[in-house]
């Protein structure tokens, strides 16, 4: 048995605010505000 969680993650860039919206297609959903641009929006998400 392994330590830790994995999660699917549908992340919607260039949104209007940061929040995790719910359940989309058996993922979480997380809107950011960051653009997708040279990694911006992975980049904001896991600094958040």
């Amino acid at each position: 048995m392994s330590d830790g969680i994995r999660l699917k993650i549908f992340l919607q860039p260039k949104a209007s605010r940061d929040q995790i919206v719910g359940i989309h297609n058996e993922e979480l959903k997380i809107t950011i505000t960051a653009p997708p641009i040279e990694g911006q929006a992975n980049a904001h998400l896991l600094n958040s």
